[in-house]
Protein backbone atom coordinates (compact mmCIF):
# COMPACT_ATOMS: atom_id res chain seq x y z
CA UNK A 1 0.00 0.00 0.00
CA UNK A 2 2.95 2.31 0.64
CA UNK A 3 4.69 1.26 -2.12
CA UNK A 4 1.59 2.13 -4.38
CA UNK A 5 1.64 5.66 -2.78
CA UNK A 6 4.80 6.72 -3.52
CA UNK A 7 4.23 5.71 -7.35
CA UNK A 8 0.96 7.67 -7.58
CA UNK A 9 2.91 10.63 -5.67
CA UNK A 10 5.61 10.59 -8.30
CA UNK A 11 3.41 10.59 -11.26
CA UNK A 12 1.64 13.31 -9.81
CA UNK A 13 4.86 15.14 -9.16
CA UNK A 14 5.81 14.04 -12.85
CA UNK A 15 2.79 15.52 -14.45
CA UNK A 16 2.57 18.65 -12.35
CA UNK A 17 5.82 19.59 -13.20
CA UNK A 18 5.14 18.96 -17.16
CA UNK A 19 2.30 21.33 -16.80
CA UNK A 20 4.40 23.84 -14.94
CA UNK A 21 6.97 23.13 -17.58
CA UNK A 22 4.38 24.17 -20.46
CA UNK A 23 2.75 26.97 -18.82
CA UNK A 24 6.85 28.32 -19.18
CA UNK A 25 7.29 27.83 -22.73
CA UNK A 26 3.60 29.51 -23.75
CA UNK A 27 4.86 32.15 -21.52
CA UNK A 28 8.24 32.77 -22.94
CA UNK A 29 6.65 32.60 -26.40
CA UNK A 30 4.14 35.24 -25.32
CA UNK A 31 6.64 37.63 -24.10
CA UNK A 32 8.78 37.49 -27.60
CA UNK A 33 5.34 37.93 -29.22
CA UNK A 34 4.54 40.82 -27.29
CA UNK A 35 8.15 42.35 -27.83
CA UNK A 36 7.29 41.87 -31.65
CA UNK A 37 5.59 44.60 -33.57
CA UNK A 38 2.84 43.14 -35.40
CA UNK A 39 -1.39 42.14 -35.23
CA UNK A 40 -3.45 39.71 -33.54
CA UNK A 41 -6.35 39.20 -35.63
CA UNK A 42 -10.19 38.02 -34.76
CA UNK A 43 -8.77 34.25 -34.92
CA UNK A 44 -5.85 34.92 -32.34
CA UNK A 45 -3.18 34.63 -34.84
CA UNK A 46 0.06 36.76 -34.62
CA UNK A 47 0.53 38.57 -37.47
CA UNK A 48 4.24 40.75 -38.24
CA UNK A 49 4.28 44.14 -38.83
CA UNK A 50 3.54 44.79 -42.59
CA UNK A 51 2.87 41.21 -43.19
CA UNK A 52 -0.67 40.09 -45.68
CA UNK A 53 -2.45 37.03 -45.35
CA UNK A 54 -5.50 35.60 -47.09
CA UNK A 55 -9.18 34.91 -45.36
CA UNK A 56 -11.37 34.34 -48.60
CA UNK A 57 -10.55 36.11 -51.55
CA UNK A 58 -9.87 39.68 -49.38
CA UNK A 59 -6.52 40.05 -48.51
CA UNK A 60 -5.63 41.20 -44.78
CA UNK A 61 -2.27 43.95 -43.94
CA UNK A 62 -0.91 44.23 -40.70
CA UNK A 63 -0.07 48.29 -39.75
CA UNK A 64 2.12 49.86 -37.32
CA UNK A 65 1.12 50.15 -34.20
CA UNK A 66 -1.00 46.72 -33.84
CA UNK A 67 -3.98 47.50 -36.29
CA UNK A 68 -4.86 45.17 -39.31
CA UNK A 69 -7.75 45.71 -42.06
CA UNK A 70 -8.68 44.65 -45.85
CA UNK A 71 -6.02 45.72 -48.48
CA UNK A 72 -6.88 44.28 -51.31
CA UNK A 73 -10.57 42.85 -51.79
CA UNK A 74 -12.12 39.84 -54.25
CA UNK A 75 -14.69 37.88 -54.80
CA UNK A 76 -15.34 33.96 -55.02
CA UNK A 77 -15.76 33.11 -59.13
CA UNK A 78 -18.83 31.16 -58.98
CA UNK A 79 -17.94 28.73 -62.11
CA UNK A 80 -14.79 27.81 -60.75
CA UNK A 81 -14.13 28.91 -56.91
CA UNK A 82 -11.18 30.83 -58.17
CA UNK A 83 -10.57 34.13 -56.80
CA UNK A 84 -10.87 37.12 -59.09
CA UNK A 85 -10.65 41.15 -58.21
CA UNK A 86 -12.87 43.79 -58.13
CA UNK A 87 -13.86 44.63 -61.31
CA UNK A 88 -14.03 41.49 -62.86
CA UNK A 89 -17.11 39.96 -65.00
CA UNK A 90 -17.63 36.31 -66.01
CA UNK A 91 -20.82 34.44 -67.02
CA UNK A 92 -22.62 31.59 -65.99
CA UNK A 93 -24.40 30.15 -69.31
CA UNK A 94 -26.44 33.18 -70.15
CA UNK A 95 -26.11 35.07 -66.67
CA UNK A 96 -23.49 37.63 -66.72
CA UNK A 97 -21.77 38.47 -63.21
CA UNK A 98 -19.36 41.27 -61.75
CA UNK A 99 -17.30 41.18 -58.29
CA UNK A 100 -17.83 44.52 -56.92
CA UNK A 101 -16.98 47.54 -54.71
CA UNK A 102 -20.14 50.04 -53.79
CA UNK A 103 -19.31 52.38 -50.87
CA UNK A 104 -18.52 49.98 -47.86
CA UNK A 105 -20.20 47.09 -49.15
CA UNK A 106 -18.40 44.67 -51.62
CA UNK A 107 -19.41 41.04 -53.16
CA UNK A 108 -21.41 39.51 -56.35
CA UNK A 109 -23.69 40.54 -58.59
CA UNK A 110 -25.60 40.04 -61.38
CA UNK A 111 -25.48 42.41 -64.05
CA UNK A 112 -27.26 40.87 -67.18
CA UNK A 113 -29.64 38.36 -67.10
CA UNK A 114 -30.65 36.46 -70.02
CA UNK A 115 -32.66 33.27 -70.44
CA UNK A 116 -31.28 29.95 -72.68
CA UNK A 117 -33.24 29.29 -76.10
CA UNK A 118 -32.24 25.74 -75.61
CA UNK A 119 -30.23 25.45 -78.70
CA UNK A 120 -26.72 27.36 -77.18
CA UNK A 121 -28.12 31.01 -77.58
CA UNK A 122 -29.49 33.36 -75.15
CA UNK A 123 -32.29 35.74 -74.99
CA UNK A 124 -32.87 38.71 -72.87
CA UNK A 125 -35.61 39.37 -69.85
CA UNK A 126 -39.21 39.87 -71.56
CA UNK A 127 -37.70 38.81 -75.09
CA UNK A 128 -39.77 36.27 -77.30
CA UNK A 129 -38.37 33.76 -79.63
CA UNK A 130 -39.78 30.65 -81.98
CA UNK A 131 -37.40 28.01 -82.72
CA UNK A 132 -37.58 25.08 -84.82
CA UNK A 133 -40.20 23.16 -84.14
CA UNK A 134 -43.02 26.62 -84.31
CA UNK A 135 -42.84 26.67 -80.58
CA UNK A 136 -42.56 30.62 -79.32
CA UNK A 137 -40.86 31.14 -76.07
CA UNK A 138 -40.84 34.23 -73.87
CA UNK A 139 -37.98 34.79 -71.27
CA UNK A 140 -39.33 35.62 -67.66
CA UNK A 141 -37.35 36.64 -64.35
CA UNK A 142 -39.14 35.12 -61.58
CA UNK A 143 -37.64 35.17 -57.88
CA UNK A 144 -33.61 33.94 -58.37
CA UNK A 145 -35.01 32.43 -61.49
CA UNK A 146 -34.55 32.88 -65.49
CA UNK A 147 -37.64 31.01 -67.44
CA UNK A 148 -37.69 30.61 -71.14
CA UNK A 149 -41.56 29.55 -70.98
CA UNK A 150 -43.86 28.09 -73.95
CA UNK A 151 -46.25 31.49 -74.47
CA UNK A 152 -47.44 29.99 -78.18
CA UNK A 153 -47.37 26.85 -79.69
CA UNK A 154 -48.01 25.85 -83.72
CA UNK A 155 -46.97 22.73 -85.45
CA UNK A 156 -44.31 22.41 -88.26
CA UNK A 157 -45.20 20.91 -91.53
CA UNK A 158 -42.70 19.84 -93.68
CA UNK A 159 -42.07 22.59 -95.72
CA UNK A 160 -40.51 24.57 -92.82
CA UNK A 161 -43.93 26.33 -92.42
CA UNK A 162 -46.22 26.78 -89.02
CA UNK A 163 -49.74 26.03 -89.04
CA UNK A 164 -52.10 26.38 -85.57
CA UNK A 165 -53.03 23.82 -83.37
CA UNK A 166 -56.17 21.72 -85.37
CA UNK A 167 -54.91 21.85 -88.69
CA UNK A 168 -54.83 19.24 -90.63
CA UNK A 169 -53.94 17.70 -94.30
CA UNK A 170 -50.68 19.05 -94.31
CA UNK A 171 -47.34 16.76 -94.68
CA UNK A 172 -44.67 16.58 -91.88
CA UNK A 173 -41.10 14.92 -91.29
CA UNK A 174 -39.86 12.80 -88.83
CA UNK A 175 -36.57 11.28 -88.50
CA UNK A 176 -35.92 11.29 -91.92
CA UNK A 177 -39.42 10.01 -93.23
CA UNK A 178 -42.43 12.55 -94.77
CA UNK A 179 -45.45 11.54 -94.11
CA UNK A 180 -48.92 12.97 -95.24
CA UNK A 181 -52.52 13.93 -94.21
CA UNK A 182 -51.04 15.01 -90.84
CA UNK A 183 -53.05 16.23 -88.17
CA UNK A 184 -51.72 18.64 -84.95
CA UNK A 185 -53.38 18.73 -81.60
CA UNK A 186 -52.34 19.54 -77.93
CA UNK A 187 -52.17 16.89 -75.09
CA UNK A 188 -50.74 18.38 -72.35
CA UNK A 189 -47.57 19.30 -72.65
CA UNK A 190 -47.00 17.53 -75.43
CA UNK A 191 -48.20 18.58 -79.10
CA UNK A 192 -49.30 15.82 -81.15
CA UNK A 193 -49.18 14.87 -84.26
CA UNK A 194 -51.46 12.53 -86.13
CA UNK A 195 -50.26 11.33 -89.87
CA UNK A 196 -51.11 8.30 -92.48
CA UNK A 197 -48.24 5.96 -90.75
CA UNK A 198 -47.24 7.81 -88.06
CA UNK A 199 -48.67 9.01 -84.75
CA UNK A 200 -45.90 10.67 -82.51
CA UNK A 201 -45.85 13.61 -80.21
CA UNK A 202 -42.90 16.74 -79.42
CA UNK A 203 -42.05 17.52 -75.73
CA UNK A 204 -42.70 20.89 -75.08
CA UNK A 205 -40.86 21.98 -71.68
CA UNK A 206 -39.72 25.44 -69.97
CA UNK A 207 -36.15 26.04 -69.02
CA UNK A 208 -35.49 27.26 -65.61
CA UNK A 209 -32.30 28.68 -64.63
CA UNK A 210 -31.52 29.41 -61.08
CA UNK A 211 -28.82 33.16 -60.29
CA UNK A 212 -26.50 32.71 -57.62
CA UNK A 213 -25.69 35.70 -55.71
Amino acid sequence: MSTYFTIVVLLLLQLCGRIDSTKEERLESLVKRQGEPGCVDWNGIFRPENSTWMEGCVEYSCYQGGSYGPSKLGCRRNTDGVCVDIGAQWYDGCIGYECFQDGGSFGTRVFKKACSDGAGGCKDVNATWVNDQCTTYQCFEEGNYLVSRVVNQECRTCSGSCVPLGSEGFCYIIGGNTYQNCRCFQDGNYIRYQCSGFYGYQDNQEIRTRMNV
